[in-house]
């Protein structure tokens, strides 16, 4: 496997994942705006608008290597039934990118 089609196989992993991001905190937001909390629907409409920025990023490197951006199934969402699990399931999902991403850009043994 060429460097090229390693790289885009991360990067579309990464995609991915924050697509997975972006349905979540729209998710969020509407549960948030269910049961009147203004402040937090904002707070996860923003998060929404960061995750798209980094999906942009992302899709723009992938064509750039002159790859398609194929997503073929974005991973199953966590939602909460309290204010609670909704902050939890978020954190835990943010966590979750990062380690990828630590891993994704990690030197690799030879």
């Amino acid at each position: 496997m060429k460097d090229s089609d390693k790289l885009l196989i991360i990067l579309r992993q990464r995609l991915t994942d924050e697509l997975d991001a972006i349905s979540q905190y729209v998710e969020n937001s509407e549960t948030c705006n269910n049961w009147t909390y203004g402040i937090l629907k904002k707070a996860f409409e923003n998060q929404t608008l960061d995750e798209m920025h980094y999906a942009s990023w992302l899709i723009q490197r992938i064509i750039f290597v002159e790859g398609i951006t194929a997503v073929k199934k974005l991973n199953n969402m966590s939602i909460a039934e309290t204010e609670l699990k909704l902050v939890r399931n978020n954190c835990n999902a943010e966590i979750k990118k990062l380690l990828t991403y630590s891993v994704s850009i990690s030197p690799q043994k030879k």
